[in-house]
C-alpha cells in the first residue's frame, strides 16, 4: 500500500503542502496513517492512561523533579536531567569531527545537520537522554499517548549546526524556517530542544510564542495553513495580530531544555547567525502522523536492543506493542 501511495504522498508534503493546503493534507496523512497504525496508537493511548507508572519504574525513576509543559512549553535550567552532562560532551566530540563544514543545503543553507545514525551507538548518551525518565514523564503527560521518536522529517535525533558562514546570500529577506511557522508533522507533537553551547541573539537562536499566543494569532491570520494562507508568515503579518512582546528568545546558557509543543507555538530561527548555534533536537510523534514523511522519505533507525525496557523501545521503535 506504501509503495502505491508513495509518489501522491511526496507531491502532496512537496512545498510545505502547498498543492492542497497544509490543513487538507494532514487530514488526508491522518487518515492514511491511521489505517496503518491506528492499533499502534490505541495501544500507546491506553499504554499511558493504564500503565505508564508501571512503564516508568520498570525505565527507571525519574531523577529530578519532571517538567510540566504549560501553555505548550517548559524550560529547564537545572542541568539535573538524566545524560544531560555526557549528552553534551559526546555532542561537543561530533562538532568537532562534522561541524564547520558545510555538508548540506536542503533549502536552507543556514541551517544543516551533523548527527548520523553511526553515532547513536558510538555515543549512547543520545538515545540515554532522549528515552530518560525524566524526559519521557515531561513528554508523555503533556501528549497523553507513549509518542516514537519521529523516523523522517524531522529526524527524531538532529544535532544542528546554524550559521551565516554557509549561506551564499545572508542578506536576502527571511526564508524557510527562519519564518514563523507552526510544524504540520503531527498534532500535538513535542519537541525536546538542548542548548549545546551559550545562546545570544548573535548565535540566531530559536524563538517561539506560547501556545495561547499562536492560537490568537491563528484567528487574528483567518486563513492560515489553508491553500492561500499557507505556512510560513512574516514578521509584519503576525505582529499585527499579536504583540511581538510574547515573542520568547531561547537565549539561554549551555545545558538549558526546552520542551515545545511545535504544532502549537508558532516558531522560527537560525536568524542572522553570525556565530554557530549549536542544538540537540528531538521529536516525538505519535504512530498517527499528519504527514506522509515516512512512506517517501528514507527512515531513520534507531538501534534496540532485547534487554532494553518497553517504555524504550515504544519511543524507539513505531511498530512495537508490548
Amino acid at each position: 500500500m506504501d509503495r502505491v501511495v508513495k509518489p501522491a504522498g511526496r507531491l502532496l508534503d512537496r512545498d510545505s503542502m502547498q498543492l492542497l493546503g497544509v490543513d487538507n493534507t494532514m487530514k488526508l496523512a491522518r487518515a492514511y496513517n491511521k489505517l496503518r497504525y491506528g492499533r499502534h496508537h490505541e495501544c500507546r493511548r491506553m499504554a499511558y492512561w493504564n500503565k505508564f507508572e508501571e512503564l516508568i519504574a520498570e525505565n527507571g525513576p525519574a531523577a529530578a523533579q519532571v517538567n510540566e509543559i504549560k501553555d505548550g512549553w517548559v524550560i529547564d535550567t537545572s542541568g539535573k536531567i538524566p545524560y544531560l552532562g555526557q549528552l553534551m560532551e559526546d555532542a561537543g566530540e561530533i562538532i568537532k569531527e562534522r561541524g564547520g563544514v558545510k555538508r548540506q543545503d536542503y533549502g536552507r543553507p543556514f541551517f544543516q545537520e551533523l548527527i548520523t545514525e553511526e553515532h547513536f551507538e558510538k555515543y549512547p548518551s543520545i538515545l540515554n537522554f532522549a528515552t530518560s525518565s525524566d524526559v519521557l514523564s515531561t513528554v508523555c503527560k503533556y501528549l497523553e499517548f507513549i509518542p516514537t521518536l519521529s523516523c523522517s522529517m524531522p529526524f527524531g535525533v538532529r544535532l544542528v549546526e546554524s550559521w551565516n558562514k554557509f549561506d551564499d546570500s545572508p542578506d536576502r529577506p527571511l526564508r524557510a524556517s527562519q519564518l514563523f511557522h507552526l510544524d504540520y508533522h503531527d498534532k500535538p507533537m513535542a519537541y525536546v530542544i538542548v542548548l549545546l553551547r551559550d545562546v545570544a541573539m548573535e548565535n540566531g537562536p530559536f524563538c517561539f510564542l506560547p501556545k495561547s499566543v499562536s492560537e490568537e494569532a491563528c484567528r487574528g491570520l483567518g486563513n492560515y495553513h489553508s491553500k492561500k494562507g499557507g505556512h510560513r508568515v512574516p514578521d509584519e503579518r503576525m505582529y499585527e495580530v499579536v504583540s511581538e512582546s510574547d515573542l520568547i528568545r531561547v537565549c539561554y546558557p549551555a545545558g538549558t531544555v526546552l520542551f515545545l509543543d511545535n504544532s502549537a507555538c508558532f516558531h522560527y530561527g537560525s536568524r542572522n547567525a553570525v556565530k554557530p548555534r549549536y542544538l540537540m533536537m528531538f521529536a516525538y510523534l505519535s504512530t498517527l502522523r499528519t504527514d506522509f514523511g515516512d512512506i517517501w522519505l528514507e527512515n531513520l533507525s534507531y538501534p534496540v536492543n532485547a534487554s532494553d525496557s518497553r517504555l524504550r523501545k515504544m519511543i524507539l521503535d513505531k511498530e512495537y506493542i508490548d
